[in-house]
């Protein structure tokens, strides 16, 4: 009796460390703050190679740089990218699970690797992509600001 009881109790144990473990890896690499303000405004996604509209001439060029980089929840960094002529930005999360050196050249190469990446048109761009960085992009009861809508994407396998 006393065994089947111990073995019962090591597959409770061990049922719930499985349970554990399965939630914190499929746990979705997104900050949350980000994801909400994204999914409230006008950023288009990219999804592959054939969608990076006005991004592929200045990748090609290699005009595309890096104008603000924040470090953010477990590893997890966001990057905003723009031409020279500033006529759009590019939001980033490169995923502290698969991290790039370089976002540029991962960006023209397979973008599906990266976590998250989106981009916005217009002279508004860099401020509404910019504001899903702040410390202050939620309001008083932590929702988030409508300033940019951002798809994540999940890498091949």
């Amino acid at each position: 009796m006393r065994i089947a009881a111990a073995t019962l109790v090591l597959a409770l144990l061990g049922a719930a460390t499985a349970l554990v473990l399965a939630l914190r890896t499929s746990r979705d690499p997104t900050p949350n703050a980000l994801r909400a303000c994204a999914q409230r405004a006008g950023a288009k996604r990219v999804t592959g190679l054939d969608r990076l509209g006005p991004l592929r001439v200045d990748l090609l060029r290699g005009g595309l740089r890096e104008t603000d980089r924040r470090a953010l929840d477990r590893g997890d960094q966001a990057v905003l990218l723009a031409p020279a002529d500033r006529a759009y930005r590019v939001l980033v999360l490169v995923s502290a699970r698969r991290p790039a050196r370089d976002v540029v050249a991962t960006l023209g190469r397979a973008p599906e690797t990266l976590a998250l990446v989106a981009y916005a048109v217009g002279p508004r761009a860099e401020r509404r992509l910019a504001a899903c960085l702040s410390p202050d992009s939620t309001d008083s009861r932590g929702a988030s600001r409508p300033d940019a809508v951002v798809i994540r994407l999940r890498p091949r396998t």
